[in-house]
């Protein structure tokens, strides 16, 4: 079986713990019980020190002076990283990294301690110096664990999963006032700005998941527009969209997991996710500027987030479906929300182009856009679906597939008649929208159950 990187960083780190701990109790009953129990095991280490000969005093002090060594380099080694978290991310976060090290510093004062005691009152048995030298050695393991784990936890992803577990604990409403919720925008910026795509993959890949999954059963309840929730979700998301219109194509591509993940959640509370003044992506829209390039790539992240995903990891739509089962097929907020998000982000970015004026392109873009979008629900999500789901299932996630479609194109026809009221449309126009309803015949016959 092959693990994630986070995976096998935290199983090593757990072995590194085990080791501790096991050094711990065999110190224990060396150094203070064997000595007093009568038991062939127990003879070498209930030796007085005076029928041995070794010199307590060179031994202990020669331990205590190693661990002494051994606090200063740690702290110096990690001074620099906490430093990095408290600057690029968050103080709070430097803090949780910080609490990782309680296990090495409490047992290292403890062996420290005993230590000192052992140097002024002088140990009678052999076992109480094996005692020492094996806590030495779960000393050892403790600071082994942590600096094992102490680049990945440096890096975006454990600042991501530190981050939702963080606004995982609060309702959605209250979001803003977490740490959480600034960790996320200003480690996406830091990355954004030093070129860390490996670290705004982390951000914006676990953002999106917890978005999908993050249940606020008060506002599902509700199902109705609240100022709190949709600033609490607007605003995370065009914070994490700093500086991406300077950054390469690639964040862009990654915010559009952040944006798909964004408009679910926003669909599933009652979020109006098509209307003009909850506009729910223009911090994002205005982050990535006017570039065709940007464009297209937060777009079909988006496309990717929802309907593909790589690997073993399940598209967001059809987690969304899975998660929310018991909601009539009917219901606006498990297709036609989203349907509105979409088309409002794709009205916004076919505006935007429009002022773009090196850029000619921009209805030839839009309606591929669009078509890409169409292929990937019938050749990704619903091809997914038929390899994962039992019979029952099948039919409800594809018959939500093909209404989404629906949606989607009734909205596209729409902006395609607006068009035909501007008296300078061209054949070239015509051409497209036939081009469109071609691909959307071609890939609904794709999708719709058999």
């Amino acid at each position: 079986m092959a693990f994630s990187r986070t995976e096998q960083v935290n199983r090593v780190g757990a072995v590194f713990q085990a080791l501790a701990g096991a050094a711990i109790v065999v110190g224990i009953l060396v150094g203070w019980i064997l000595p007093h129990v009568a038991t062939p095991i127990s003879a070498p280490f209930s030796r007085t020190l005076a029928a041995s000969g070794v010199d307590a005093t060179t031994f202990l002090g020669t331990s205590l002076t190693t661990l002494g060594v051994i606090v200063a380099i740690l702290i110096g080694y990690n001074v620099a990283g906490l430093q990095t978290a408290g600057q690029l991310m968050s103080l709070a976060l430097a803090r949780a990294m910080l609490l990782s090290l309680a296990p090495f510093l409490m047992w290292w004062v403890v062996t420290t301690g005993v230590g000192l005691v052992y140097l002024l009152a002088k140990p009678v048995y052999m076992g109480q110096l094996w005692q020492i030298l094996i806590w030495f050695g779960a000393v050892v393991f403790f600071m082994l664990g942590y600096l094992w784990a102490l680049p990945w936890r440096l890096s975006g992803s454990y600042a991501a999963r530190w981050a939702v577990d963080d606004l995982r604990r609060v309702p959605l409403a209250q979001w803003e006032a977490q740490d959480g919720y600034d960790v996320l925008q200003s480690s996406m910026a830091a990355a954004t700005t030093r070129g860390d795509l490996g670290a705004v993959r982390s951000l914006a890949q676990t953002l999106g998941s917890f978005f999908v999954t993050a249940r606020d059963p008060e506002g599902e309840a509700e199902n109705t527009y609240d100022r709190g929730r949709f600033r609490a979700i607007k605003n995370l998301v065009s914070g994490t969209a700093q500086f991406a219109g300077n950054g390469p194509t690639a964040v862009a591509f990654q915010l559009g997991f952040i944006g798909a993940g964004a408009l679910i959640r926003s669909s599933a509370i009652g979020l109006p996710t098509g209307r003009p003044n909850a506009d729910l992506f223009s911090g994002v829209l205005r982050a990535i500027g006017p570039s065709p390039d940007h464009h297209q790539a937060l777009w079909a992240g988006m496309r990717h987030a929802l309907c593909r995903r790589d690997g073993a990891a399940t598209p967001y739509l059809m987690r969304y479906w899975r998660l929310y089962a018991d909601w009539d097929d009917d219901d606006p907020r498990l297709t036609q929300r989203i349907a509105d998000g979409l088309m409002r982000l794709h009205g916004e970015s076919l505006r935007i182009l429009n002022l773009n004026e090196t850029f000619t392109d921009t209805e030839v873009e839009a309606t591929h856009m669009l078509v890409d979008f169409y292929r990937y629900l019938a050749q990704f999500l619903a091809k997914r679906i038929r390899q994962d789901t039992e019979l029952d299932e099948q039919k409800r996630l594809l018959g939500l597939t093909a209404k989404l479609l629906r949606q989607i194109q009734e909205q596209a026809l729409k902006a395609f008649d607006e068009w035909e009221d501007n008296p300078e449309l061209t054949a070239h126009r015509a051409e497209l929208r036939t081009h469109l309803i071609e691909a959307f015949d071609r890939n609904l016959a794709q999708i719709s159950p058999a």
